[in-house]
């Protein structure tokens, strides 16, 4: 197979979660929404070997520098997601983007929610960023992981951050206290109804991981959750809050500004397998954009309810912060 033969890279999640980008580009990438320069480490791949490296989700309100010509490398630039976001550096306030975003309806709806779940349970917000200590860090993940498997085991849908959870509990702490990234809390009295995991990397807030309790979906905490979010974003100077890819009713209901998802492949021009590979996962590619936009994949067919049922078995041991330790020992 010549797939195997690729280098793949995800360049939303190590651009927010890591700092860091391949080093097919500059170490530098400006937010076109408001201008504002990140400046990413980048990091190398051995070139020898494979001939092709792919490097996807690169947003394109994110604009970058390449660095090829030294590494005698061509591109090419395949569209494939659809990603979502709130821009929020045109209006002042909450208010302000309220009233151009959400409908008279959705507004009431909103705010009659929110008196709802106030009334009748015992609701604090608190937003973790800069300070935690590990015994808070350490309860909230272990709550984290229970309130998002049993929402996905509920879907019967396979969630790819629960496998990989302990690398995420190991990696997440000290960004925390750089405050590189945050942790977003609804509470009913000292129980964690809502947990939102955000990374921040200049003037972007990037949402990388919701759940809620399902005993709470009637007071709709996905709603509730934005609104403070939102609050705290315009509060905390943040012009973009970035809900990544994935269109949903969620997402076109609070984002005011959609952007594409590219795939960049580098390859050698001057090899023939390298050309080769370059083609066959061009088409692929070109393929699989083809069958989402004919609602094929995602709606007729779904890889994470495909593989749920093999997948569900791996994860019946419940996460358990202690077990793994403040080092990861």
């Amino acid at each position: 197979m010549l797939i195997p033969l690729t280098h793949h890279s995800r360049f939303v999640f190590e651009l927010f979660l890591e700092g860091k980008v391949p080093f097919f580009y500059r170490p530098r990438v400006v937010n076109s929404i408001t201008g504002t320069t990140l400046m990413p480490h980048t990091y190398t791949i051995g070139l020898a070997s494979p001939q092709v490296y792919l490097v996807q989700d690169v947003g394109d309100y994110l604009e970058v520098e390449y660095d090829l010509e030294k590494l005698s490398l061509q591109k090419k630039i395949i569209p494939q997601y659809q990603g979502y976001l709130v821009k929020l550096n045109q209006y002042q306030q909450i208010d302000e983007y309220l009233l151009a975003q959400l409908s008279k309806r959705n507004r009431k709806n909103l705010f009659s929610k929110i008196r709802k779940l106030e009334r009748e349970k015992d609701v604090t917000y608190q937003v973790f960023f800069g300070e935690i200590t590990r015994v808070e860090y350490d309860a909230l993940f272990e709550t984290f992981y229970e309130l998002l498997k049993k929402r996905f085991d509920e879907k019967k849908l396979y969630n790819r951050h629960l496998e990989r959870w302990e690398v995420l509990y190991r990696s997440t702490y000290p960004l925390l206290l750089e405050k590189k990234a945050s942790i977003f809390v609804i509470y009913d009295n000292l129980r964690p109804i809502t947990i939102t995991l955000n990374f921040h990397m200049g003037d972007v807030v990037f949402s990388h991981i919701q759940t809620y309790d399902l005993n709470y979906r009637q007071y709709n905490m996905g709603d509730v959750s934005m609104l403070r979010h939102l609050e705290w974003c315009f509060e905390n100077g943040m012009q973009v809050f970035d809900l990544s890819m994935g269109a949903n009713p969620y997402k076109l209901k609070w984002c005011n500004h959609s952007y594409l998802l590219n795939y960049h492949i580098f390859y050698r021009s001057s090899s023939v397998l390298s050309v080769a590979i370059t083609t066959f996962v061009t088409y692929k590619l070109r393929l699989m954009q083809f069958l989402r936009d004919k609602q094929v994949i995602g709606k007729l067919f779904s890889l994470e309810r495909f593989i749920y049922p093999w997948k569900a078995k791996k994860l019946k041991k419940q996460f358990v912060a202690s077990e793994i330790g403040p080092s990861g020992d």
